[in-house]
């Protein structure tokens, strides 16, 4: 179907041609600019976000993950450090339970492969195992929602929660503000059902 010459929009886009030969209308806009909505500056805004260059946001810049983004913690009782999506346990727990099930089957060996195991300081006893310090050479043990020990784990001077994959400043015992319990000097992290206090204080 052919649009007839005397179509508004076909003499919409004349006009708008014309305006343009112009020499002195050469610059004109495309559309209406709107200022930018951050109060007291008036750059232009770009097409959707409403703000200028200046105050969007950079796109390659890392932000602090939302709580919904933090992994879930790991299936051992009293512990809080961030699970694996394989077992269900952290790290730290996951080397335990490994090193209990070769214990295991060396027994199941005879008592010549078990006393190898217990030799080579494989002595952990499944997922409930004492935790050792993840520090290079250090066989403290850890503390607890910790794989390191207290005098090499620092979280002021590492200057982030020491939650696993939290970036915010500690502001309470090496926690965030989400991270840390509500309830005065409790050490403990917050349980993740929102009411800001950890599991024990829950209770």
């Amino acid at each position: 179907m052919k649009i007839p010459d005397s179509h508004p929009v076909v003499l919409s886009l004349v006009t708008y041609a014309v305006e343009m030969a112009r020499p002195d209308r050469s610059q004109l806009p495309l559309f209406e600019e709107r200022p930018c909505s951050v109060p007291g500056c008036d750059n232009p805004a770009g097409d959707e976000s409403g703000l200028c260059l200046a105050h969007e946001p950079d796109p390659t810049e890392k932000t602090d993950p939302e709580p919904d983004d933090i992994p879930p913690h790991c299936s051992v009782e009293d512990c809080y450090l961030p699970a694996t999506k394989k077992t269900g346990m952290c790290r730290a727990h996951n080397k335990a339970n490994r090193e209990g099930k070769a214990l295991e089957a060396a027994k199941k060996n005879g008592p010549k492969a078990a006393a190898a195991a217990e030799e080579g300081g494989k002595q952990a006893e499944g997922s409930t195992a004492e935790l050792v310090c993840d520090w290079p050479g250090c066989d403290r043990p850890a503390c607890r929602d910790s794989v390191w020990c207290e005098e090499h784990y620092r979280p002021e001077i590492l200057g982030k929660c020491r939650v696993s994959n939290c970036r915010r400043k500690p502001v309470a015992h090496g926690l965030c503000e989400t991270h840390h319990c509500s309830n005065p000097g409790c050490e403990n992290i917050a349980s993740a059902s929102g009411s800001g206090a950890c599991y024990e204080c829950e209770k």
